[in-house]
């Protein structure tokens, strides 16, 4: 009976660790996709910014001459 017992107690610290090196793989498989994600939207943000900076000269432009136009065409209707 006790021999059952000891082989028993084997099976089971066998499979704890088994299950121990699965747990580890799938929370550092977790913390690679959470760094991932960030990374991800860092670049998405920064794409945005960096497209804002490189366009702004052209929109402040383009929002001048609206309103340039707006003024005149408020001229005229008076």
């Amino acid at each position: 009976m006790e021999t059952e017992i000891l082989e028993l107690l084997k099976k089971n610290i066998a499979l704890n660790e088994a299950n121990h090196k699965l747990l580890l793989s799938i929370r550092g498989n977790a913390r690679l996709g959470t760094f991932l994600k960030i990374l991800y939207w860092l670049v998405i943000l920064g794409g945005i910014g960096y497209a804002y900076l490189q366009l702004e000269p052209y929109l402040n432009t383009v929002i001048g001459a609206y309103n340039q136009i707006q003024s005149t065409v408020g001229e005229f209707n008076r």
